[in-house]
């Protein structure tokens, strides 16, 4: 641990060179071009442009000689983004390996003097299962599902010491080679032990003190950036001597060649300079693990509502008795949709979002206590559209073994056929016959890898075999592994 906080400190000095470019570039990379990686053992051919982002671009990416397709994230050139890439490289190779609910990494390398990862391809982040599931929210199983992963993943990081620091939608998705949510984009993450953070979180999901320290760090740099424009606006003295520490008089006498703020910018520093002015002020403090659980709690709420729970100026100057009056009012609607038969689930699930959406951050819940919370320790079922929106390797056939089909031999039969055509879309590993509970009827086909499995699905549903219409779903990993089959 202590290595880790040495090397990411280094990490975090080199990356705070100021930069000057502010030309957001696109990294000159062509749908089709071949890749080598780093040793040069292995070639990628770019396919397809998966996404854009403020520091890079990711493309969808295929091993050439297996087969196999990954992630590969190119940071836009300059060195106006080394900050995030150092980031998340030191992250990445210190923190994501199997089992642990962070994005896998592969490797690094140069291509075309453009920094480059090789990431593991995931499938989907929890805004698009929220539009596929009808802009409506999770499960409970869903719902459940979600924050297990989600803190799994956190607790490794909070547990080292690091800040995710950007939790949101778009940063967390659904791994449907190990039937998971991972963690993602490490670009803003820091340790606690970090000096001179920078600013963090992204609008919506931002915890009341983020917004404070935000709000601080601006000023600094509007603050510097006052100091240094100082000799370019001669006639113009922004910090006048007036009772408020602002002058809301302004003459600007622009010079030829001078470089004057526009007025927008005039008034952010006017608005500031009242406390620029005095050196002598106390920083606030500066960000700490509570504001990933601050994040966590808008996000749990919209995967339980199927919308997101602030917007816009809604996340401004908010009180516990703010939140309250919201989650209130949100829970009203669910109430009415669920009913009576959920409201114990409701109660426990509303009961962990407060805890998450204290103000005071010392009062926040942590995420080793977030784990054990009541709500996680309810034994519950996936629903139908959980099994179809969340892809994994296992493939389950739904009531394909006939109740009369007892016999070895015809147990045996149908299994031959049936994996005679699992296995058309692509190596099948096991095969499971529920000819008793559980699962009892149903069959379950474990394949090589899920691109294969969602290919089967495709392909075998609605098909018929021994006159029985094939119904596929897929099947979660953590139950498979627990034997709960149904």
């Amino acid at each position: 641990s202590q290595q880790i906080d040495d090397g990411f400190s280094r990490c975090c000095m080199m990356a705070s060179i100021p930069t000057t470019s502010s030309t957001i570039e696109k990294p000159n990379i062509v749908l089709g071009d071949t890749v080598l990686s780093g040793n040069g053992k292995r070639q990628y051919t770019v396919s397809e442009n998966l996404g854009e982002g403020r520091c890079c671009v990711v493309y969808l990416i295929s091993d050439t000689c297996r087969n196999e397709k990954f992630a590969l994230k190119v940071f836009r050139p300059g060195c106006n983004y080394e900050g995030a890439l150092q980031r998340e490289q030191y992250i990445l190779e210190n923190l994501s390996s199997e089992g642990v609910n962070i994005v896998k990494y592969y490797e690094y390398f140069k291509y075309n003097d453009l920094h480059c990862m090789v990431q593991e391809l995931l499938d989907c982040n929890i805004r698009q299962l929220i539009f596929k599931n009808g802009r409506k929210g999770f499960s409970f199983w869903g719902i459940q599902k979600f924050i297990k992963d989600v803190l799994s993943g956190l607790r490794v990081l909070h547990d080292e010491g690091f800040v995710h620091a950007d939790l949101k939608p778009p940063n967390i998705m659904w791994s449907s080679r190990d039937g998971c949510y991972k963690l993602l984009d490490f670009g803003l993450s820091f340790h606690m032990t970090e000096e001179n953070l920078h600013q963090v979180q992204s609008t919506g999901y931002q915890a009341p003190e983020t917004k404070v320290w935000n709000k601080y760090k601006e000023e600094l740099k509007l603050k510097k950036r006052l100091r240094k424009r100082k000799d370019d606006c001669p006639h113009h003295d922004f910090l006048a001597d007036d009772s408020s520490g602002i002058n809301t008089k302004l003459k600007l006498r622009k010079t030829e060649g001078s470089k004057c703020l526009a007025t927008s910018e005039l008034h952010l520093i006017l608005e500031s300079c009242q406390l620029c002015q005095d050196d002598k002020r106390l920083p606030p403090e500066q960000p700490s693990k509570a504001i990933d659980m601050w994040s966590l709690g808008c996000l749990f709420m919209e995967v339980v509502t199927g919308r997101k729970l602030l917007k816009g100026s809604e996340d401004d100057d908010l009180t516990d008795e703010k939140v309250q009056l919201l989650l209130e009012y949100k829970f009203e609607e669910l109430l009415k949709e669920h009913g009576k038969t959920n409201v114990n689930c409701l109660q426990l699930v509303r009961n962990l979002i407060e805890k998450c959406l204290l103000v005071d951050s010392n009062k926040r819940l942590k995420c080793a206590e977030a784990q054990v919370h009541p709500f996680m320790k309810l034994i519950l079922q996936p629903s139908i559209n959980d099994l179809l929106h969340l892809p994994t390797p296992l493939l389950r056939m739904v009531n394909i073994i006939p109740k009369d089909c007892k016999e070895k031999e015809d147990v045996d039969e149908l299994k031959k056929k049936l994996l005679e055509e699992c296995s058309r879309h692509g190596v099948v590993l096991h095969c499971h016959m529920g000819i008793c509970e559980p699962g009892r009827g149903n069959a379950y086909f474990q394949y090589y890898n899920s691109q294969s499995c969602i290919k089967a699905l495709q392909c075998l549903t609605g098909q018929k075999i021994n006159g029985h219409t094939i119904v596929a779903t897929y099947f979660p990993l953590d139950l498979w592994a627990q034997n709960e089959l149904f």
